[in-house]
């Protein structure tokens, strides 16, 4: 082999080398700019999708107080200001103690009724190459109702006035403009007043 001949094919051995090498750094690179997975957020903009949970949380450390009204019916006319007379009222303050746990209390006018609640992020949604396709959030709350007993006679001890519920919040935000949730849930009353009346929904 010539010398011009050994020269080629170093030359070639070189440029091929600096290719391998040059395609390897590219893929290192591509790989460091890639969309990192992470968690998605906003699913929704509140803890309440009107009257149903939703899986957000407060931050941790905010406090969020809400009222609420739910009104009574349009039918009822002008005497009762078509429901607004009527009014229910809810006043909650939920508080972030992690950016995943939220614990609660809140008063309703609806049997004076007091409530204590925790709120629990058990899985998120994830974007990117590791993603994860929705979110679920538990939620339970205890509540009493804070009425008087029927009468002096009547036995109404403090375990007749309890009811729980409990939902499994599923998730999914779909794009910036829809949000999808599913929330199956749990009731139980520990005493209903009708004997036909059942104590689990």
């Amino acid at each position: 082999m010539s010398e011009i001949q050994r020269i080629c094919c170093f030359l070639v051995f070189v440029g091929l080398t600096s290719v391998v090498s040059a395609q390897s750094l590219l893929d290192e690179l591509n790989a460091a700019f890639e969309d990192p997975s992470l968690p998605v957020t906003a699913t929704f903009k509140d803890t309440r999708i009107v009257n149903v949970q939703s899986n957000e949380t407060p931050a941790e450390g905010v406090l969020h107080f809400v009222i609420a009204h739910r009104f009574g019916t349009l039918s009822s006319g002008a005497y009762d200001l078509w429901g607004l007379d009527n009014a229910q009222m809810r006043m909650a303050f939920d508080y972030g103690v992690t950016e995943g746990l939220a614990l609660g209390v809140a008063r309703n006018t609806y049997q004076k009724t007091y409530e204590a609640n925790v709120k629990v992020k058990l899985l998120r949604q994830i974007s990117g190459p590791e993603a994860f396709p929705l979110s679920l959030t538990w939620y339970s709350v205890a509540m009493a109702n804070g009425t008087r007993a029927p009468s002096e006679d009547t036995p109404y001890p403090f375990s007749r006035r309890l009811s729980y519920v409990h939902q499994a919040v599923l998730a999914r935000k779909m794009n910036e403009k829809w949000s999808l949730a599913v929330v199956p849930s749990f009731v139980h009353r520990n005493f209903v007043s009708e004997s036909g009346d059942a104590h689990d929904l």
